[in-house]
């Protein structure tokens, strides 16, 4: 379904996690993390999604995945109690919202559904009879799909995030899947009947693996819950070695297999960290203006732009600033950490936003008391343009890394 293997392992590994739920939880082990599917529209996230993820639902559903941006919050989590239980559940849609106060709704609803998971926890509430009901609990896993992803150290380490591309996406096998509806929910048949003549010896291998691969993973990781997360995993990844072997598979080729599903999940999961830990959009984007710079990929024109520069020129600079046309700025940048498969949610207004939170950049006044944070400078025949205005030595510093290390924030000019 996936050209990128290391991906498509971690998505198929954690679909079994629903069968496996018990187990682990008998064990001792309970996975408390979702799995976050990243994309842009018509990255094929949610077409993937539902063809590993629709497990238990009946075939008038299947197309027909929750919606974190129409759910309630309280149908959210009955769905996550009732339908995830032994299961897997999709939730899909984490998307750009259109209004700040929508914007502010879909983070609450993000935020409320990953604590449910990582916690394992659901709301208290009083029956009929007024009488205290404790909440049932998550007895199984989520997954949600989106193009931008929570925010905050705490919710992101909850999850373990899988990015996609549609040009890394095989059509061929994702028709296929979808021309026969039943061929991924009969391998998931024969799993959970391996797991089911084989329960003790799943759990054994969840007891004994669980401590030593942890042990492992907190050798490179530092994070206890990315490191619990990633160790679900690459047990999991042994109780395919173990199910693969009972369904008469070449024990050389399943070595294979394994190995590297394990190792990717290791490659994920120190992605997974440095996204999670002090990651700074507002940085990440100046740092990629700065390799364009360096590689004359943005050109700045030296002293004060006219119009007839702009079609040659991404902005100009003076003994004090830089001054960048931000369409095209941004532009550049996002084809840049495209290539490097870097990613980066924020839209421009974002992006600007951050800069501005960030004190990189200041607001200025638009006319009739408005603000804005960009700059309106005249470019001649009586023309002004907007442009991203940073002054060289904040820039210079964002990009060596004193800025933030010094204490977030600092004078955008004077």
């Amino acid at each position: 379904m996936h050209r990128e293997k290391s991906k498509i392992c971690v998505m198929v590994l954690y679909s079994l996690l629903g069968i496996l739920y018990k187990v682990f939880e008998e064990a001792g082990y309970p996975p408390r993390f979702l799995l976050f599917v990243n994309g842009k529209t018509g990255s094929m996230k949610t077409t993937i999604s539902k063809i590993l993820y629709t497990q238990l639902t009946d075939m008038e559903h299947r197309n027909m995945p929750r919606r974190i941006d129409a759910d309630t919050l309280n149908s959210l989590e009955r769905a996550i109690v009732l339908t995830a239980r032994d299961n897997v559940i999709l939730i899909d849609d984490f998307s750009p919202a259109k209004t700040p106060q929508k914007k502010a709704d879909l983070q609450n609803r993000l935020e409320h559904v990953i604590r449910m998971i990582g916690d394992g926890a659901t709301k208290s509430r009083s029956n009929i009879n007024l009488e205290d009901v404790h909440g049932e609990g998550v007895k199984g896993m989520v997954v949600v799909t989106g193009e931008i992803r929570g925010k905050g150290l705490s919710s992101n380490l909850r999850c373990f995030y899988c990015e996609v591309d549609r040009k890394d996406a095989d059509l061929d096998v994702i028709s296929w899947f979808q021309h026969n509806e039943y061929a991924y929910t009969s391998m998931l048949k024969c799993f959970a009947d391996f797991v089911g003549v084989n329960w003790e010896k799943c759990k054994e291998i969840i007891i004994r693996g669980f401590p030593m691969e942890r042990a492992d993973m907190a050798n490179v990781l530092t994070e206890r819950r990315l490191i619990d997360s990633a160790v679900c995993l690459r047990v999991t990844a042994d109780i395919v070695h173990a199910f693969l072997e009972w369904c008469g598979m070449d024990a050389f080729m399943i070595e294979e297999h394994v190995n590297f599903c394990k190792f990717a999940i290791l490659q994920m999961a120190c992605q997974n960290e440095s996204l999670a830990k002090g990651e700074n959009f507002g940085e990440t984007f100046l740092k990629a203006v700065s390799v364009l710079m360096d590689s004359k990929k943005i050109k700045l024109y030296q002293g004060k732009i006219e119009h007839v520069h702009m079609a040659e020129f991404d902005g100009f600079e003076d003994d004090t600033f830089f001054y960048f046309m931000p369409e095209i700025t941004f532009s550049k940048v996002m084809q840049f950490l495209a290539q490097m498969k870097q990613f980066f949610p924020l839209d421009l207004k974002e992006v600007v936003a951050s800069l501005l939170e960030d004190g990189i950049i200041k607001t200025y006044s638009n006319g009739a008391g408005k603000k804005t944070n960009l700059a309106r400078i005249s470019i001649g025949n009586n023309k002004k343009s907007n442009f991203l205005k940073i002054k060289k030595d904040v820039f210079e510093s964002v990009v060596e890394g004193s800025f933030y290390a010094d204490g977030k924030g600092g004078k955008a000019d004077e």
